[in-house]
């Protein structure tokens, strides 16, 4: 897409969703390492709030740009080999050189079936409990996207098909069928029957936000003021927030989590950010890379060069959350400068 028809308020979307996304991680490592106290605590609460509106953020402007689409023959053989097997190859490529380099490292045994199952994301989990501090905690994000990529020229062709309302109606149905089973154990309520999660399957969730995106594309919101959804982003957050101050986390299948997503990203939309600047531009045009490196960046410098705490673990998050960011971009002009590196390792396109 040419910098003439992108669409700033997208790009400015894209930009925060992946500074939200580098806070979150720096957060939970932090809490980890650290019991936050007084105001520590209320900011990390809080910041692991705002943190989990990146995914949501991501997956609306997948929606929003791929399924808004016609897909005749062709354009469906495109998507598929541009799209997929591009992504596809990335997420390999990712998962080969971190198991070698875990094993090379000594935190893990060489094993083939368990790199076969890796590969094949039977147990690409496993290598959770072995890399050091956060280093691997972004990749569960590629398995479930590329789940959703398979069938979007699906989704988007049928969708098309559907009258409009209905599909509305439709997408509320799902959504707080796909949402219920998790919302009511967040709220220490567990129903006394699995009906809720009998018939659920894996991304389910993460389909919904991705067809909230196609949604917002659609108008869906256009009929609230600003004011509006700002009184139901706030109203959402603080059950988030809530329920973050017992519990610390919540899931992305949390109804108020979505609910204050969709409104955020209502609002940014009807505030037709234009002039963005170019940091803000730079940002967005590399979040996706950012997003694969950040955590290993992020891992070495928590390893071999971290800083004291600056006065307090709040300013420390705030300062290293810039900083990875920024540093990240660095990284990956640099490395850009390889063809092989930015169109298989970065998915660059």
């Amino acid at each position: 897409m040419s910098v003439k028809k992108r669409v700033e308020w997208i790009d400015f979307l894209r930009a925060f969703a992946i500074v939200l996304v580098v806070l979150l991680h720096i957060i939970d490592y932090r809490c980890r390492i650290s019991e936050p106290a007084n105001f520590d605590e209320w900011f990390c609460d809080f910041a692991t709030g705002i943190g989990h509106l990146g995914v949501p953020f991501f997956l609306f402007i997948t929606g929003f740009l791929l399924l808004d689409r016609k897909y005749t023959k062709e354009n469906i053989i495109r998507f598929y080999k541009k799209n997929f097997l591009g992504l596809l190859l990335t997420t390999e490529l990712w998962f080969l050189i971190l198991y070698l380099f875990f094993s090379l490292s000594g935190y893990m045994v060489f094993n083939i079936n368990d790199l076969l199952d890796i590969l094949t994301f039977t147990d690409y989990k496993g290598l959770y409990l072995y890399a050091p501090v956060t280093a691997y905690i972004q990749f569960w994000y590629l398995p479930m996207i590329l789940r959703i990529y398979l069938f979007i020229p699906f989704i988007a062709i049928i969708i098309s098909k559907i009258p409009i309302k209905i599909f509305y109606a439709c997408l509320i149905i799902f959504t707080l069928y796909a949402f219920a089973a998790d919302t009511f154990s967040h709220f220490q309520y567990a129903p006394k029957t699995d009906f809720f999660s009998r018939f659920k399957f894996y991304c389910d969730a993460f389909f919904a936000y991705v067809l909230w995106g196609y949604a917002i594309k659609k108008a869906a919101f256009d009929f609230l003021s600003k004011k509006i959804c700002a009184v139901f982003f706030i109203i959402s957050f603080a059950i988030m927030f809530y329920v973050i101050r017992y519990a610390h986390n919540i899931q992305y299948e949390f109804l108020p989590l979505i609910i204050a997503a969709i409104m955020f990203t209502v609002i940014i939309k009807k505030l037709r950010i234009k002039n963005i600047g170019k940091i803000i531009f730079t940002v967005s045009k590399y979040s996706f890379p950012i997003y694969l490196i950040h955590a290993e960046w992020q891992t070495f410098l928590f390893l071999f060069c971290d800083m004291p705490i600056l006065n307090s673990i709040s300013l420390h998050v705030i300062v290293y959350t810039f900083l990875i960011t920024f540093t990240s971009i660095v990284i990956v002009k640099i490395l850009n400068r390889f063809e092989f590196i930015s169109k298989y390792l970065f998915y660059m396109r």
